[in-house]
């Protein structure tokens, strides 16, 4: 992937992710590693990091110690979700125990309890 100078990387890495997550290729429940998209991209893990902590704060993914990142939204309702021009549209929908998505009805991941 080539980055455009003008964003900084981790949004534009976000971006991907937001749009793999909107089109299905990352389903609920998909575990979304660190490592791989590091060498996907070719950034350091700090960048992937902030990549994963802006998923985290629009309510896309739930990191857990020790499990891993996963997808917990769905793609329904557009909003832009990032300041990149091209951002996809994205519904947040926020997990907070068992059951289905108020949207489309799918199982919805348990949420850690520590």
């Amino acid at each position: 992937m080539e980055f455009d100078p003008k964003f900084p990387k981790w949004t534009q890495i976000a971006d991907v992710i937001r749009k793999r997550i909107t089109s299905g290729e990352y389903p609920l429940d998909h575990l979304i590693s660190e490592v791989k998209l590091e060498q996907e991209f070719g950034v350091a893990r700090i960048t992937v990091r902030k990549v994963m902590a802006g998923l985290r704060k629009d309510g896309l993914i739930v990191t857990s110690q020790g499990m891993g990142s996963f997808v917990i939204a769905c793609p329904v309702e557009p909003t832009r979700a990032s300041a990149h021009p091209s951002a996809p549209a994205v519904r947040q929908v926020t997990v907070l125990g068992r059951g289905k998505c108020p949207t489309c009805g799918a199982r919805m991941p348990d949420r850690p309890r520590y």
